[in-house]
């Protein structure tokens, strides 16, 4: 019963929350993210209500008792209700404490993909306009439109790629807790050996509501930003041709196409956090005494945020990442958050995903003590990196024999090289060293059949 209160939630929860987030696109009809939980809170308590009713008049409804059979069973019945109300009550309240845990977890990565969703979406509208607008003009006023747009667009685009990639990775990083609560509440073993055939069912339909909800949370803060930007957008363009505005109507088509296609290849991408992760994680442990003695001269304000991020990732030298499981959360398949299309999914539980996990806690820490300023700016661009080529460098140092590591200056978001990283460079001896210790202690793949090894290179000189 708890588990299925469980699904139906879940289950209600998306389907609501589709409807607001289409009403919010196409009716510009601008809605904060509470008032929308309001309201699908109270038509998901109408509906379990209904569902309820509907259940239990179906179980205890009998047409052919009759007489002193008939009454016995009505004495009975109302103690069966009484004892399935407060087990629904009981269950409502720890789902319900559950769920909200798990949305306080991931807010913060939620706004940023919001925000990044409002931008991109500008961009894309701001592009489109610029070329309609100059297609009457001269070929080389349409050139020089695209040209201006052509980087913001670029920039635009990577950072909404990165914030749909870590939200979702940060929501993967917390199924562990999710299991665990849910085991809690339902009083149901997540075990699959253990578990019986029954018990299994309610463990595929665990592993539905956990889908449902990465899936509603990534649509709901996604097409948030995309409502707000749209609005903002047609006013701006109140004055101009309605054939140029309609171009615009394509916009949120293409920001989710664009998100389904990042979530197709998510688990792609999590062995290269991975493996950048890995690296990271040995430049830290290897540099530790030199992060150490620059923060304690109070150098600490020049690095901001990655100061705080290598002191952190330094501490974590001797934590011997565990297997987890991955997006799939044990299942084969995954669907995509907005067509609906369905996906394969990573049903191993490697050493992959632990790593990305442990980088994802990391993360959330650091942004949490820099939510603004320099920090924010900085850390940020670090995590854009750290799902493409990585964080580190290997280059010379002056007045010194060898190759070195440090971080990447342009991988950060500085134009130029930084002393101060160069300072805390490490020999690429070193730093193999450490790198090839760490690989050693990784756990094993624990899915027959599947092959999820971390091979970690060393990071190579980028010509800057």
């Amino acid at each position: 019963m708890k588990t299925g209160i469980a699904s139906a939630i879940a289950t209600l929860k998306k389907s609501e929350g589709e409807v607001t987030n289409r009403l919010q696109v196409v009716s510009d009809m601008l809605m904060s993210d509470k008032a929308a939980q309001a309201i699908q809170n109270k038509k998901v308590k109408d509906e379990l209500t209904r569902i309820t009713g509907i259940s239990n008049k179906y179980k205890s409804d009998n047409a052919n008792a009759r007489g002193i059979i008939r009454k016995l069973e009505n004495e009975n019945k109302k103690i069966a209700a009484q004892a399935t109300k407060a087990l629904s009550t009981s269950a409502h309240a720890d789902i319900s404490k559950l769920r909200s845990k798990q949305a306080r977890d991931v807010l913060e990565f939620k706004k940023d993909l919001t925000d990044s969703t409002e931008k991109l979406y500008k961009k894309m509208g701001d592009d489109e306009l610029a070329q309609n607008l100059a297609m009457g003009s001269l070929n080389a006023d349409l050139s020089k439109s695209k040209a201006s747009t052509a980087q913001a667009l670029k920039s635009a685009r990577d950072v909404f790629v990165s914030r749909h990639r870590s939200l979702t990775n940060k929501i993967t990083a917390n199924q562990k807790r999710y299991k665990d609560g849910m085991a809690k509440a339902t009083e149901q073993t997540m075990d699959w050996k253990k578990a019986s055939a029954a018990g299994r069912k309610n463990i595929r339909a665990t592993r539905a509501v956990m889908v449902n909800d990465l899936e509603n949370k990534i649509a709901r803060a996604i097409t948030i930003g995309e409502a707000r930007q749209k609005r903002a957008l047609e006013v701006s363009m109140a004055n101009i041709a309605s054939e140029k505005k309609a171009l615009l109507s394509t916009i949120g088509e293409a920001v989710e196409n664009m998100a389904d296609n990042v979530f197709a290849t998510i688990n792609s991408n999590r062995k290269k956090i991975a493996d950048n992760y890995l690296s990271l994680k040995a430049y830290a442990a290897t540099a530790e005494d030199q992060v150490t003695d620059y923060l304690a001269k109070g150098k600490g304000r020049n690095l901001s945020s990655l100061g705080d991020l290598l002191k952190e990732v330094g501490g974590y030298k001797s934590v011997k990442s565990k297997a987890a499981d991955g997006v799939g959360f044990g299942g084969k398949t995954i669907e995509l958050p907005f067509s609906g299309k369905t996906v394969p999914a990573d049903a191993s539980v490697s050493k992959v995903n632990g790593l990305v996990n442990e980088y994802l806690q990391i993360m959330t820490d650091v942004k949490n003590r820099h939510p603004l300023g320099l920090g924010k700016y900085l850390i940020s661009k670090l995590e854009v990196a750290m799902q493409a080529t990585g964080a580190l460098e290997v280059d010379k140092i002056s007045d010194k024999a060898g190759n070195f590591v440090f971080i990447n200056a342009h991988a950060v978001g500085l134009s130029s090289k930084l002393s101060d990283f160069e300072s805390l460079a490490v020999r690429m001896t070193h730093y193999e060293k450490t790198l090839s210790t760490m690989t050693a202690k990784l756990p094993t793949t624990k899915l027959a059949g599947h092959k999820s090894l971390v091979r970690v290179s060393p990071p190579q000189w980028q010509g800057d």
